[in-house]
């Protein structure tokens, strides 16, 4: 039997956790002579279901420490003493492969390659969000990796940018597509108050800048001053870490008088309801890999604008999904939402050739496949 041992950076639900959810679904059923355990390094919403699937082993949670642990911590932090593994008992340390899900496995993944594993880093991250946690670190933390899965071309690019030569999978980001809503649209669309008849513009994410939260408001106070059946929904809200990002998004909405064309849903265990109720989707991160958040709103016919040079969305959008336009170009984004509020036959097939793309090139079985080929190639 198969020994394998998934790290997970946490188990909230958001992108990369979700992610490797769907892979641990995939392989319980496709699999069987698989027998995977999760490390998971923070706990989370999604626990319970990776319990389904996996033998669960989580780290102790130190949110909370002593008066004593804090006084060490600093001790050691003044001392330059680097903090050991934490002890990974009571679970089998024998695996055939360890791969470990985001940059944040990477200092595990030292550990498990000196007990003779084979270990691959599944990368969901960008410049931005590297630089953040170290460039230099991940450069050296980069070599306990034999190999990475990367999630975009975009991704695959940074590595070599960091001179990083390690052999390399593209494996695109996946979500599940076969996707119900069972209500009307305008039943939600009156949920959330807006006319039956409205243009729906939305985004999606949590509140922080590197989503482009901010853009998303200045779209909605340039084409709402523009057009009067045009409303703006944001599905998704702030985390633990995002507070003061989300006081100063509400402080400009605030004062943009965005109350009455603008809606932020908070965040929802069911946000495909509200992708169903949108005419397009609009991606104004300035870096994201490759969103889930798009993948379930093309597979549900919605055509993406989004910005050049701020990840890999672009791969799936192209010249016939909806529109690329040149990075922090507000205007030209407007431009191009108003040109689909005109074009509504170009605004559909926009939409069907985004649903075609998601469910042949950007399937979740044909990603689920490769990331099994991978793991065969080492495990045989």
């Amino acid at each position: 039997m198969n020994r394998i041992l998934f790290i997970g950076h946490e188990a909230a639900r958001s992108g990369a956790p979700i992610v490797l959810l769907y892979y641990l679904q995939w392989l319980r059923e496709k699999r069987p002579d698989y027998k995977p355990d999760l490390l998971l390094l923070r706990g989370g919403d999604l626990e319970e279901e990776y319990r389904k699937v996996a033998n669960v082993y989580l780290l102790p949670n130190d949110d909370n420490p002593s008066i004593l642990q804090r006084g060490i911590a600093r001790l050691k932090k003044k001392a330059k003493i680097k903090t050991k593994l934490p002890r990974l008992a009571p679970f089998d340390r024998s695996y055939d492969v360890v791969l470990g899900n985001t940059i944040v496995s990477l200092e595990y993944l030292k550990f498990f390659k000196r007990q003779g594993s084979h270990t691959i880093c599944w990368l969901h991250e960008l410049e931005y969000v590297i630089k953040s946690f170290s460039e230099q670190k991940f450069i050296e933390l980069s070599e306990h990796a034999d190999r990475f899965i990367v999630v975009s071309k975009a991704v695959e690019n940074m590595l070599r940018q960091f001179g990083i030569r390690k052999k390399t999978h593209l494996v695109y980001e996946f979500s599940k597509t076969d996707l119900k809503v069972n209500e009307a649209i305008e039943t939600v669309k009156n949920e959330m108050g807006i006319p039956a008849n409205a243009f729906v513009v939305g985004g999606s994410g949590t509140i922080q800048w590197r989503k482009g939260v901010d853009l998303f408001l200045q779209i909605a106070f340039q084409l709402s001053a523009r057009n009067e059946d045009v409303y703006f929904v944001w599905v998704g809200g702030k985390s633990v870490d995002t507070d003061a990002e989300d006081s100063r998004i509400q402080h400009d909405f605030k004062r943009l008088g965005l109350e009455k064309r603008l809606i932020f849903t908070g965040m929802r265990k069911n946000p495909h309801r509200f992708f169903a109720a949108m005419d397009l989707f609009a991606l104004t991160s300035r870096e994201d890999p490759f969103p889930l958040v798009c993948l379930e709103a093309a597979s549900l016919g919605k055509p993406i604008i989004c910005f050049a040079n701020a990840g890999g969305i672009p791969e799936l959008v192209e010249a016939d999904a909806g529109a690329v336009v040149a990075y922090g170009d507000i205007n030209a984004f407007c431009e191009k939402i108003i040109y689909f509020y005109n074009h509504r036959q170009e605004l559909a097939q926009a939409g069907q050739t985004a649903r075609e793309k998601v469910n042949s090139k950007f399937s979740a079985e044909k990603s689920c496949q490769s990331i099994d080929a991978i793991l065969a190639e080492l495990t045989n």
